[in-house]
């Protein structure tokens, strides 16, 4: 019997609608508000010149004033909090949802972006309740002491609603001078994310970083 025809394909989005910031650049919508299939528009931050390449999806943040976000995500996919900026201000607390997107790692960016830490997300979300630190492994990293395959902690003891406390300077002393996140709007160590103008959480599929649109084609031979 003759093969069955091949499934179709799955159709495209429409022109302008994009199934996640790293297809968004793809197709040449630079950094700023990206219109994002079945969703609406995010953040995207798509400098392809960046240490961390482009294609990051911006799901939180925390501002450059005050004290550390005042909800307690445990940066969780599941988890909204505060009215979320496509321009990605640094005044409010905002958190998205974004389990329905790529995800398997996670930037953590100033919003001068002098500093940038890229993990995997299912590192720095990996509690285990019998220890206060987890190790994570280091991805990208931009100014900070951490280089790409050495091990920062992220801190998370049970019962401290300010956990998770992330650094990428490796063990308590170093993080926490240099903390790239804490929640339940802990009022310690907030100079260095003050400092900075707050720090913006983004996700992405891949850790290495992301082309820009294609290349046109060598013209054809005379």
């Amino acid at each position: 019997p003759p093969s069955p025809p091949p499934p179709p394909s799955p159709p495209s989005p429409p022109p302008g609608h994009y199934s996640d910031c790293a297809a968004a650049m793809q197709a040449g919508c630079s950094t700023g508000a990206c219109y994002i299939a079945n969703y609406g528009f995010v953040y995207c931050f798509n400098d392809p010149g960046f240490i961390a390449g482009g294609g990051w999806m911006l799901v939180g943040n925390v501002p450059g004033t005050g004290n550390w976000f005042q909800g307690n995500s445990f940066l969780s996919p599941t988890y909204q909090f505060g009215t979320y900026s496509t321009a990605w201000s640094n005044t409010t607390n905002y958190y998205m949802q974004y389990a329905a997107f790529p995800h398997e790692y996670m930037m953590f960016l100033t919003r001068n972006l002098e500093y940038a830490c890229v993990v995997k997300q299912s590192e720095v979300t990996a509690y285990n309740t019998a220890v206060a630190t987890t190790t994570v492994t280091v991805q990208i990293a931009k100014g900070v002491t951490k280089t790409a395959g050495t091990t920062t902690n992220v801190y998370h003891t049970a019962g401290t609603s300010t956990d998770p406390r992330f650094g990428c300077e490796g063990g308590y002393w170093l993080n926490v001078n240099k903390l790239l996140w804490a929640e339940n709007s802990w009022d310690q160590y907030t100079a260095f994310k003050n400092a900075n103008g707050g720090i913006g959480v983004f996700v992405r599929a891949v850790a290495t970083p992301s082309a820009g649109p294609p290349s046109p084609p060598p013209p054809l031979p005379p």
